[in-house]
């Protein structure tokens, strides 16, 4: 995904337009933002799931580039330990920028099972369940969440019993994972030996 974001930065016609807006004496920013602004149009506007996901990879590259011109250093999200993390959308670089450690899964409103966020949560072991819809918005910072990405669920202010249910099923999963990850580096046998 990272290299993905190289090519488009390495991109001559990226590269090119985005100088022809600054010789029309405009800044490098807004250059590059109206560079990549067409991209994404043209990307979106092809009528293809994968391609409109691509739209949004040119996004997050557009996003940090502004926020270099800009001088803006971008520091890591601040998150409580297990962490749902309710978002309309999210880049790669925002899902690669929080503490993975304290986030116990991800929920959005858009994006798609294509995106590189959805595909970079899996990768990481990170419950994720996207294009919930617009209603997700309305969960409050700080709710409450069980999120079940196998049953496709988001409970908002679950009940106290459900909410230890669901601790105790997270600590028999993460169990299984860590006995799963110890019994792969043994010798693997047929069961008749």
């Amino acid at each position: 995904i990272l290299s993905a974001h190289l090519a488009f930065l390495e991109d001559p016609d990226l590269l090119a337009r985005a100088e022809a807006f600054v010789g029309e004496g405009n800044s490098a920013g807004f250059a590059w933002h109206r560079a990549m602004q067409e991209q994404i149009v043209t990307l979106r506007g092809l009528g293809d799931e994968r391609l409109a996901a691509r739209a949004d990879d040119l996004l997050d590259v557009e996003r940090r580039v502004l926020a270099v011109l800009a001088g803006a250093g971008q520091g890591p999200a601040a998150l409580p330990q297990d962490a749902v993390l309710v978002a309309d959308d999210l880049l790669p670089s925002q899902l690669v920028g929080v503490d993975v450690g304290k986030l116990a899964g991800i929920c959005t409103a858009g994006g798609g099972p294509t995106s590189h966020v959805a595909i970079l949560a899996g990768s990481m072991g990170i419950p994720a369940l996207v294009a919930l819809g617009a209603d997700l918005l309305r969960v409050p910072d700080g709710a409450a969440v069980i999120l079940d990405a196998d049953a496709g669920t988001v409970r908002v202010f679950p009940s106290a019993a459900l909410a230890e249910q669901t601790r105790g099923a997270v600590a028999d999963r993460r169990n299984r994972a860590a006995d799963t990850l110890r019994a792969a580096q043994q010798e693997g046998r047929t069961a008749d030996g």
